[in-house]
């Protein structure tokens, strides 16, 4: 929570996502490191078939990689190795996993890992990666504006979604809980507990609202992306 103003109400593991019939198992990576290993040992295998977001078209992917450069600056490496095998950008979770699925894509790094875990019920080909070095875990959040038209309807319905009963709900469409009575949907996840790495729910979260450290942070994101 964030001054009993905001609330998050779900807990999503950052994920990657790999099409099980292309990919053999020798070239799933199981975490960040590995994946840098095999983009820059096995460039021929992947390039021009792995994507992530486009963190200039989409929110989504701006908070997904600035989160990982503040866990670990090894993130600009990765970013360049993506660069030299022809990453494809993307603006959504949604658009990746079809490419993977369909075999368009092998991989594809740091998707919404509910969509992910979604769609693999029904695309037995979809292989999802929960990275064992770090795994970003991301909360929607809930909030009522002062504005709300009804707000004493609007508190009811955000303790609902905050109890038991709301929260096995989403848990069903694979939204992790955030209570600390049941588990974020993420299987194995008494192995992965370790790993989690929540996006906190504060002032921070605005900072690329600022457009001059959004414009500073994408000049260097793309000249990691061309840097060979």
């Amino acid at each position: 929570r964030w001054k009993d103003r905001a609330y998050g109400i779900t807990a999503e593991p950052v994920v990657i996502v790999y099409n099980k019939r292309l990919l053999r198992e020798s070239l799933v990576p199981k975490d960040h490191a590995e994946l840098l290993r095999l983009l820059t040992d096995q460039l021929s295998v992947f390039r021009g078939r792995i994507a992530t977001y486009d963190p200039a078209l989409s929110g989504t992917g701006l908070l997904f990689i600035t989160q990982d450069v503040r866990i670990t600056a090894q993130t600009w490496k990765l970013v360049a190795a993506m660069g030299r095998a022809g990453v494809k950008l993307y603006p959504s979770s949604d658009s990746m996993i079809d490419r993977v699925g369909s075999g368009e894509l092998l991989l594809a790094y740091n998707v919404l890992g509910s969509y992910a875990l979604e769609r693999a019920k029904r695309d037995h080909d979809l292989g999802i990666i929960f990275p064992s070095d770090y795994m970003l875990l991301l909360s929607r959040i809930a909030l009522i504006p002062p504005s709300a038209g009804q707000p004493i309807w609007a508190r009811r319905f955000v303790d609902f979604l905050l109890s038991r009963e709301g929260q096995t709900l989403l848990a069903r469409h694979s939204l992790g809980s955030v209570r600390d009575d049941m588990k974020p949907a993420i299987p194995g996840y008494a192995d992965a507990a370790k790993a989690l790495r929540p996006i906190g729910l504060s002032i921070d979260l605005l900072t690329y609202l600022d457009q001059a450290k959004r414009q500073r942070f994408l000049k260097d994101w793309k000249e990691a992306l061309q840097a060979h």
